[in-house]
């Protein structure tokens, strides 16, 4: 995953008519926290989060008043009518420690069983692994063409791509197929 760099503003807009304000100038509020540092309230660009997001792109520098720092897309609220961004929390990371994220599973392929009358069951949409920031997936392929009627796929049946790790139990049901 590429780590690209975001410029944000400091941000004093507290309120709700401020804050309303500063989304009408092209400006998404925002806070960073986590590694032993206070919370910062910041702004970034409408455009440039909207392009990122676009991207997929998890993790950032973020460049607030000429200083760099690593950052994680923690949580992001959107507004339900115009699907547009209302608020972002950046968590600070270390590049040199893997991080706790889920990733999305991605169901690939038609199962063998299906002929025989079956049908799969996704009992998970997303798995949590650990990996580096630097390396964390869009999305892990579940490839489920030979899963044959009575067969299921387990957490560690996953290829995993290099430097991702489970982080739940490996005997944990991704998908299966009833009899």
């Amino acid at each position: 995953m590429e780590v690209t760099t975001i410029a944000a503003l400091p941000r004093e807009a507290t309120g709700k008519r401020q804050v309303q304000q500063l989304r009408a100038e092209g400006y998404v509020p925002a806070v960073v926290y986590g590694r032993d540092a206070a919370a910062e309230s910041i702004q970034v660009s409408a455009y440039e989060i909207e392009r990122e997001f676009s991207r997929h792109h998890r993790v950032f520098n973020l460049s607030v008043k000429g200083a760099e720092q690593a950052v994680y897309l923690q949580d992001v609220q959107w507004d339900v009518l115009t699907d547009e961004p209302l608020h972002i929390d950046f968590k600070r990371i270390d590049m040199g420690q893997p991080l706790p994220v889920e990733v999305e599973l991605v169901f690939v392929g038609i199962p063998k069983g299906q002929s025989k009358g079956g049908s799969l069951v996704r009992d998970l949409r997303s798995i949590k692994v650990h990996a580096m920031p630097s390396a964390i997936p869009h999305d892990i392929e579940v490839k489920v063409g030979g899963v044959d009627v009575g067969d299921v796929i387990r957490a560690k049946d996953l290829k995993l791509p290099e430097g991702v790790t489970l982080n739940c139990s490996e005997s944990l049901v991704v998908a299966r197929m009833p009899e």
